[in-house]
């Protein structure tokens, strides 16, 4: 076979989720955000040398998967310890975010539905999506960690409207030489993004039109919008987004709408909320106001407009009822407030759940 794993994990896993190919990870196993503090892998070893400015190719699998995000983070070596528990927040943190394309880069499923949303009919980590990144030339020298990142993923073998959390690696690399060190750029410019998804170009061949530059997404737009809190295969999404589009309430369809087609039966939602796609920006993108798009197979697509409080400042505001600013959230740091922010999103998910809110303060745009 192209791809021989021995890995116990994955074999057990392997067609429901997926992780980075190349650059080579430290691990070729699947990690979530089930387990903040093993998003990373153990090994603390250089995998490769590059230049500044060098153009690094990447690929994963898509693995019966459809849309979201993949972003990738960089921070200096000696800030990441162990399994990089400790860094989470920093990871998250746009400063040190450098990249973000679409799950979707020229990957699609050969049956998929009027969205692009089906099973490929392939074998785990066969059918690869690819794109490159280019390394910032504002980096020095030296020993770095790059986080591989998968968020707003979505689908699985057909259950089109079922999210999934973050599915993650790290890359060990070094930086030797190539262009001149520069300036970072500000205010987020120092982000590449490549956001053509190959979902959005079979929508438009189908009729729904949806310009490009942005991505196809499931559930949430950043990384700890949905996440994996216990042995229930769906995740817990919260925040603005996953109430707008959590299929029964909100400008959502139905259960019954956001059902496969040939099935109505309850246990397809895997124990969990289903959710309707949208279309849009990540959180981390500088031109990112909260203007989606919701997608529906039963009406036309929906224009949102969310406020631009982020996932995990709102999920900690909504329980603490306070103003909480990105900057504090990150400064919370590590593992422990990024699982206090796991913690504290179960809670209100499941809150929600049992006061049945259905009434939401955002409104689609008529």
């Amino acid at each position: 076979m192209r791809h021989l794993l021995v890995v116990s994990y994955v074999a057990a896993v392997a067609n429901a989720h997926t992780f980075m190919i190349s650059p080579a990870p430290r691990e070729a196993a699947v990690h979530t955000n089930g387990d903040l503090n093993s998003e990373c892998g153990a090994s603390g070893a250089i995998s490769a040398t590059y230049t500044r400015g060098q153009d690094v190719p990447m690929s994963w699998g898509r693995n019966n998967h459809h849309g979201g995000f993949v972003q990738l983070s960089v921070l200096e070596s000696n800030k990441v310890i162990g399994t990089a528990g400790n860094a989470v927040a920093q990871f998250d943190d746009p400063q040190n975010i450098i990249f973000t394309s679409c799950y979707n880069s020229i990957c699609k499923a050969p049956n998929g539905d009027k969205f692009g949303l089906g099973g490929d009919g392939t074998e785990f980590q066969e059918l690869l999506c690819s794109t490159s990144f280019n390394v910032p030339t504002y980096l020095a020298d030296g020993d770095y960690t790059l986080k591989f990142s998968v968020f707003g993923n979505g689908d699985s073998f057909g259950v089109r409207n079922m999210p999934h959390s973050s599915y993650t690696n790290c890359h060990n690399f070094r930086i030797q030489g190539g262009a001149t060190q520069t300036q970072k750029a500000a205010n987020k410019a120092h982000i590449q993004f490549k956001l053509q998804d190959s979902g959005i170009v079979i929508a438009n061949q189908n009729g729904v039109t949806i310009p490009q530059r942005q991505c196809m997404f499931s559930g949430t737009n950043t990384h700890l919008g949905c996440l994996q809190t216990g042995a229930n295969r769906s995740p817990s999404c919260v925040g603005d987004i996953a109430d707008v589009s959590r299929c029964g309430g909100g400008t959502a369809d139905t259960l019954e709408q956001c059902y496969r087609a040939s099935s109505t039966d309850a246990t397809e939602r895997q124990d969990g909320d289903l959710y309707n796609y949208m279309v849009g920006l990540p959180a981390s993108h500088p031109e990112y106001t909260g203007k989606l798009t919701l997608l529906s197979h039963v009406r036309d697509p929906v224009p949102i407009q969310l406020g631009l409080k982020s996932t995990t400042a709102n999920a900690i505001d909504l329980a603490l009822g306070t103003e909480s600013s990105n900057s504090a959230t990150a400064a919370a740091g590590g593992a422990i407030g990024a699982l206090v922010v796991m913690a504290v999103a179960a809670a209100i998910y499941n809150k929600k759940k049992q006061n049945n809110q259905d009434a939401l303060t955002v409104q689609p745009q008529l």
